[in-house]
């Protein structure tokens, strides 16, 4: 019995096709659902500095991040402007997260999707005032589950 010869199985090109669409669309599923979260979290975000809204980060493990402190800077700055930087340095952050040679990304492979586990944080000294103030994490929480 330790002579047989294995059997070997091909796995057509076609298939391999189909499996390739078929990861291109949960990671395009992934990066929709992730970039919705995002953008809730800037619009439930409180403006005052713009150091909260600018603290938050996307990664694929809940260590650090950005941490803008408000010490210094001026109040009162236009909500518009401050969310949109925010929402563009998530939408960057989960660019990277999702792109080719991505370390955090799902992986691609001829059959096999893997899907890490990524985090929200805001990392600005005064989150935890401010969550428990206005709440964000936990209207995130409560829309996303």
């Amino acid at each position: 019995m330790a002579n047989q010869k294995p059997i070997s199985a091909k796995i057509s090109s076609s298939l391999r096709q189909k499996l390739a669409r078929i990861n291109e669309t949960i990671e395009e599923a992934a990066e929709f659902e992730l970039t919705q979260i995002a953008e809730d979290i800037v619009r439930l975000s409180p403006v005052d500095t713009g150091a909260y809204v600018n603290s938050w980060t996307f990664k694929d493990n809940p260590g650090g991040g950005r941490r803008k402190t408000g010490t210094g800077k001026p109040r009162k700055q236009d909500p518009g402007t401050k969310k949109g930087e925010a929402l563009n340095n998530l939408a960057n952050d989960i660019e990277l997260a999702f792109g080719e040679g991505s370390t955090g990304g799902p992986r691609r492979a001829d059959v096999e999707v893997e899907v890490s586990r990524f985090y929200f944080i805001n990392g600005a000294p005064h989150a935890d005032k401010v969550e428990k103030l206005y709440g964000v994490k936990a209207q995130i929480e409560d829309i996303y589950g």
